[in-house]
């Protein structure tokens, strides 16, 4: 679907590479962070959703920064749906914070 979106070829190209090499690794971080595997997936999509609509903001040149990039976008879109899961459940500002801190750790 995202692929869709795309205009031109070359933008299309450059995101399935991008894509290819990475999407392990933001799946593994969003499961890392969520613990629930449909959330991580929908977290995952977020991040891919973002990187589409900001592709000319990324460059494959530098690929160690490139890779940090998106799992900082993965790691904020987790604790986001994080939040809202959190809240839907009653859980109290305390307890989120107390079963982040087990995450991250």
């Amino acid at each position: 679907m995202i692929l869709m979106a795309f205009e031109d070829d070359t933008a299309r190209m450059k995101f399935e590479r991008i894509y290819l090499q990475y999407h392990r690794a933001v799946l593994e971080r969003a499961l890392t962070l969520l613990r629930n595997h449909h959330d991580a997936e929908d977290a995952a999509q977020e991040t891919w959703y973002v990187v589409s609509k900001n592709l000319h903001l990324f460059s494959e040149e530098d690929p160690q920064t490139l890779k940090a990039t998106i799992l900082k976008i993965v790691k904020y879109k987790a604790i986001d749906l994080f939040r809202k899961r959190s809240l839907q459940d009653g859980m109290t500002v305390e307890q989120e914070a107390a079963d982040y801190e087990m995450t991250v750790d």
